[in-house]
């Protein structure tokens, strides 16, 4: 059922993609997956045989899934996000990844990204269940939070808003330099996180960044003395690994306190980029 599906959102995405125009997602469709996500999540909650409830979660995503393309409705593949493009999440019950944004993911034709897409309803909803009561921004700028909608297993760190502008016709857009990883990660972030609200969609991108600016020294010469100490001590591996997570700990704690009061024009500019190509779609 799973790989049928998905087949069938990359078909609806392909079509779509040769149309003019795209509508807003269908309110009533909006409030119908919502409510029959409501319902399989109760009826999972209520079996207590873990067989029986993978039977169920299979049963009930094959239901869902084409709920959740009618909520969405006709868009395009976002421009460079062609590889393939799959359901989440891909259980309700069991495994990893069961409590990302219900949507769309697109992957990158030509190296790391990926673009979740959904709709503001669902998105509020995912929301309320997970943070109650903060506002969309400020959760688009928590990297728990961005990494809990996109992410199955691994982490997302952010260190610094960018300042880009809202793309015409888009209500909200905001990036952020990103650190993700799957163990332990060094260095200065690698990623941007860019997030656009338009035409009652809600697009989350998360890609490695090419452009570069001057790093932040102070930060780089800190994390520099603690890997100098921790490659003076190869033969204790404890040690040794703890001084990389000191070191790692300070930079990051030195990104976080000035990254805020420094400018990144190069990744700025990139981000806005993909902010004015997703709000393009």
């Amino acid at each position: 059922m799973r790989p049928l599906l998905t087949l069938l959102f990359a078909l609806a995405a392909t079509a779509a993609s040769a149309q003019s125009s795209y509508p807003p997602p269908d309110p009533s469709a909006e409030q119908a997956y919502i409510a029959a996500r409501e319902r399989a999540d109760a009826e999972l909650k209520a079996i207590s045989d873990d067989q029986a409830k993978r039977a169920a979660d299979d049963r009930l995503l094959g239901k869902l899934q084409p709920l959740l393309q009618a909520a969405i409705g006709p868009i395009p593949m976002p421009k460079g996000f062609d590889r393939e493009v799959m359901t989440v999440p891909d259980t309700l019950c069991c495994g990893v990844g069961l409590q990302m944004l219900d949507g769309q993911m697109f992957f990158s034709a030509t190296g790391p990204g990926q673009v979740l897409v959904t709709t503001e309803g669902i998105f509020r909803h995912w929301l309320a269940a997970h943070a109650p009561g903060k506002e969309a921004k400020e959760a688009l700028q928590s990297g728990g939070l961005v990494a809990t909608a996109i992410a199955a297993n691994w982490t997302i760190g952010l260190f610094g808003a960018l300042p880009i502008a809202t793309p015409p016709g888009a209500s909200r857009a905001v990036a952020d330099l990103a650190y993700g990883n799957q163990g332990f990660a060094y260095g200065p972030p690698p990623q941007i996180v860019v997030s656009v609200f338009k035409g009652g969609r809600v697009y989350i991108a998360f890609v490695d960044r090419t452009a570069t600016d001057p790093p932040i020294e102070i930060c780089g010469a800190l994390f520099a003395g603690y890997e100098a100490k921790a490659k003076a001590k190869p033969e204790d591996i404890k040690v040794s690994n703890r001084l990389q997570e000191e070191g790692q700990a300070a930079f990051e704690k030195c990104w976080a306190e000035r990254a805020t009061n420094r400018a990144f024009p190069a990744v700025t500019k990139e981000a806005q980029t993909l902010a004015d190509s997703l709000a393009g779609g």
